[in-house]
């Protein structure tokens, strides 16, 4: 499903294909691990804003952290 999502984003279908499969697993355990369909459709949508700003999985996470104190 993530990557189907990252069809419509070139950039971040390309950063993405170009992390070492050990990162690009983190990424995909990270969607995986969610409990409902909600938090799953929020980190694939995180995702594929860090992978557009080519954002490692850390500044993703601080990024996440930072928007849900802002609002």
């Amino acid at each position: 499903l993530m990557m189907e999502c990252m069809q419509d984003d070139k950039t971040a279908l390309t950063n993405f294909t170009k992390l070492p499969r050990s990162h690009q697993n983190y990424y995909s355990k990270y969607i995986d691990s969610a409990k409902t369909d909600a938090t799953k459709a929020k980190r694939i949508a995180q995702v594929v804003k860090a992978m557009h700003y080519n954002w490692t999985y850390a500044e993703m996470l601080r990024e996440s952290r930072s928007a849900a104190y802002d609002g």
